[in-house]
Formats: C-alpha cells, structure tokens, sequence
C-alpha cells in the first residue's frame, strides 16, 4: 500500500517535486526499509551469519512518523491527543485519592466491629472470613 501511495505521489507530481517535499524521502526510506524487512529479511533471520541485519526490525517503528502528518493535517485531533495526555496525570492523583479513601473506610470499618466481635456468632464468621 504504501508503495501504492509513493508511486501516485511521484505519477501526480515529478519525481524531483517529491523529493523536494519535506515528507517524501522520509516515506521512501522508510518504505524502502520496510519492504527490506518483510521481503528479505523474514527469510534470512533464522541463520546464523545475518542475525545482526535484525537491528533493521526496530527501524520500522520509525513509521510512527507518518501519523505526525494526520495529527498535523487536523487540528481537532491535536487538540484531542494533547487533552488525553494532559489528563493522564490528573487520573493518577484520583486513583492515589481512591486507593487512600479505601484504605482509610477499611482502618474506620475494622476499628468500628473490633469491639463488636463477640457479640454475635455471624459477626464473628465474617471477622474469621476476612481473616481478622
């Protein structure tokens, strides 16, 4: 697919607008590298003397650079991203509050029955059930 969209690209424009774009060498490196990795070197990673060609693999997370442009493209998936990033660390103080307010109820529950535990049998099943 991607060789689908560098050969438009060139078809649309010459070859030397292409490579004049800042975007498109990158998307023929990247493609040129990609092809490399599924054509030739899927069947050459069982032996021996190519097993340092597999450096090539990590390579291809470089075509998370391509998702640069969409987010560039829209402005309202921007925003979205910078939004859902920005929460991120908002949550993590609600789960430190959540786990505190749980932790606190537990403390104010076991100090509520401890005086209590003698007082009926079924009270006392629950307290050996939980294991106090």
């Amino acid at each position: 697919i991607f060789w689908i969209e560098i050969f438009l690209r060139i078809r649309a424009s010459s070859f030397v607008i292409f490579l004049s774009d800042r975007w498109g060498p990158i998307d023929l490196i990247l493609t040129i590298l990609g092809s490399l990795d599924a054509w030739i070197l899927s069947y050459t990673s069982g032996t021996q003397g190519l097993q340092g060609v597999a450096v090539l693999r990590v390579l291809r997370l470089l075509r998370l650079i391509r998702l640069v442009r969409v987010f560039r493209s829209f402005r309202e998936l921007t925003l979205l991203v910078q939004v859902l990033g920005s929460s991120f660390r908002e949550m993590g103080w609600v789960g430190v509050l959540l786990i505190l307010i749980v932790y606190e109820s537990s403390i104010f529950v076991y100090l509520a029955l401890r005086s209590h535990e003698n007082d009926n049998e079924i009270l006392e099943g629950v307290m050996d059930s939980l294991g106090w």
